[in-house]
């Protein structure tokens, strides 16, 4: 969502590109929005950015997500790295500070989003070298039943 954001946010500046381009279909996708504020919103980049990665009204914006990946990982704090805990806890007070709120509806949008992209690919990272893996890497681990497997 936030590499999305980030796109979209750099087509929004090049008023010659724009044409017909709006915000609406990416709301559509990681908000639960009414059509008619969508409407309201679509042109406008601030507002879009706003309910996307920091409006707590939205269910599916980035602070709310952080939020609830620390509030998880600290109820099984036990069982994930000590490294891992902290590069949730570095990425919720981030998010959770005025500075991001205000830089991401200023110029520097872009600039904090790209922060934001280095910390979530970190995070990544982190849990991909430090978690043993067993039962708890298999549950944060996203795969598909469906998925067919290869024949040995």
């Amino acid at each position: 969502m936030l590499r999305l954001a980030a796109t979209h946010y750099i087509f929004s500046l090049d008023k010659d590109v724009k044409g017909t381009m709006t915000w609406k279909a990416v709301l559509e996708i990681f908000t639960e929005t009414d059509e008619d504020y969508l409407t309201t919103i679509e042109n406008n980049t601030e507002a879009c950015i706003k309910l996307l990665l920091i409006d707590t009204s939205n269910a599916n914006c980035l602070k709310t997500l952080v939020n609830k990946a620390r509030e998880n990982a600290r109820g099984v704090q036990d069982h994930i790295t000590k490294e891992v805990w902290e590069s949730i806890n570095q990425m919720y007070h981030m998010m959770n500070s005025a500075s991001v709120a205000k830089k991401l509806l200023s110029e520097h949008a872009l600039e904090t989003m790209d922060t934001l992209t280095r910390q979530i690919v970190l995070y990544t990272g982190v849990t991909d070298i430090t978690m043993p893996r067993g039962s708890g890497w298999n549950f944060g681990v996203v795969t598909s039943i469906d998925k067919p497997q290869p024949k040995a």
